[in-house]
């Protein structure tokens, strides 16, 4: 597994991006006026925009994945949120832009 990269960074928007072997994961923490909104695309042999619950990334159109789509897609997003949270640069960047659902996550990793 690849180091995360940024896409783009902006005042009110970053974009990261990681490769892993089967699939590409993106997270896009967007500020909409005055919230900091988390989006979650996965890109394999499907696009899918995920959501989070309780430490549970599922797809956000309702299509019921195979678990071991689930899983591999938990394991890589939750190893990419690691990766966020050791960077020396970017861990102090999102901490204030934490939403709850991520905050979970980012504490259990």
């Amino acid at each position: 597994m690849e180091k995360f990269t940024v896409n783009s960074e902006y005042q009110n928007m970053i974009l990261f991006q990681l490769e892993c072997a089967n699939l590409t994961l993106q997270i896009e923490v967007s500020n909409h006026s005055g919230y900091w909104e988390w989006e979650y695309d996965v890109f394999g042999s499907r696009w899918y925009r995920m959501n989070l619950k309780n430490g549970i990334f599922f797809e956000k159109k309702g299509i019921k994945l195979k678990k071991i789509e689930q899983q591999e897609i938990k394991e890589n997003f939750y190893e990419f949120v690691r990766q966020l949270k050791n960077d020396p640069k970017y861990r102090l960047k999102l901490l204030p832009k934490l939403d709850d659902e991520m905050r979970k996550v980012w504490n259990l990793v």
